[in-house]
């Protein structure tokens, strides 16, 4: 998804209406001989306005107006909805990232798990201590800075936990065995519940972004065909149609780069799930919508 919101916003699409003779685009050649009519002395029809001594159809450039418009709000909506899309991955990553993890803490030693959050980012699960007399070790968290998010406590058996981060930043849990001269500790961190929040989350949003990009990959498509089928008299408007084809391309294939990442997402966490045999009935039916609304926007897009 990333450079979605540069590529999409088509601020090419009102620039490409330039108020010189379309003659002074290289790659335009009028296609009919102008009909003569002036600003001063129109002669055009009442549903006509004379541009470059050409009469033009008035609702061809309010059309040409809307078709911008409504692109631009689609940008701007699978903009905000991609932002919401990458924190939910992000979020299933962390946690996937340290998902059963297990560490082994030698007597007067630490162990670290480092990791990466970004502002609002959430990690949590638990924490099973085994091995060694009293199965409890010294656990808390903090900062790249030394900040303290969670105070050293002891543990022991199952503790569960739940941290968000304030900022970006790299932080790390501390597993403490330093009050033992001989016992071994071991850790395993377990991280299914918010994995699974997680991977509900994205597959609930999903179904509102591929129905955005949908909608868009249908709008894209009626601009072309609007293009096409007024592209005379929209070079006589001055309109530079190599500008705007370029824009539609461009967006074009930024909306498929994003909805393949999608798919590759949404099919990357349903085959987690489905290995280690938490895949539930409800998120698997959920995933398979989500893969055929994809596919269909493709088919869109040709």
């Amino acid at each position: 998804m990333k450079g979605l919101v540069a590529v999409l916003l088509f601020f090419l699409f009102m620039g490409c209406l330039d108020s010189q003779p379309a003659t002074k685009d290289a790659n335009i050649t009028p296609s009919s001989t102008p009909s003569g009519c002036s600003f001063d002395d129109p002669s055009c029809g009442p549903d006509q306005t004379c541009i470059n001594n050409t009469c033009i159809q008035s609702s061809i450039l309010s059309d040409l107006e809307n078709y911008t418009s409504i692109l631009d709000s689609d940008s701007n909506a699978l903009a905000s909805l991609s932002s919401e899309g990458s924190a939910i991955a992000g979020n299933y990553e962390v946690n996937l990232a340290v998902f059963r993890q297990i560490y082994t803490v030698g007597p007067k030693e630490d162990a670290y798990v480092n990791f990466y959050l970004k502002k609002s980012y959430n990690l949590q699960g638990n924490a099973s201590v085994s091995v060694g007399s009293g199965f409890d070790i010294d656990f808390s968290l903090q900062g790249s800075n030394g900040t303290v998010y969670i105070p050293k406590k002891r543990i022991s058996g199952t503790y569960p936990f739940s941290f968000t981060a304030p900022k970006d930043d790299r932080y790390v849990i501390v597993l403490g065995n330093m009050f033992t001269s001989f016992d071994t500790m071991t850790v395993k961190f377990d991280m299914v519940d918010s994995k699974y929040h997680y991977f509900q989350q994205y597959l609930s949003w999903s179904k509102n972004y591929t129905d955005k990009a949908e909608l868009m990959a249908q709008h894209l498509n009626s601009f072309k065909d609007f293009l096409s089928k007024n592209e005379n008299d929209l070079k006589h408007a001055g309109v530079g149609m190599v500008a705007l084809d370029d824009s539609i391309s461009d967006a074009e294939t930024a909306l498929i780069q994003s909805v393949t990442g999608v798919n590759q997402s949404i099919q990357n966490m349903t085959d987690h799930f489905s290995y280690i045999g938490e895949l539930k009935q409800q998120e698997q039916q959920q995933s398979a919508e989500a893969v055929s609304r994809i596919n269909r926007i493709m088919a869109i897009l040709g």
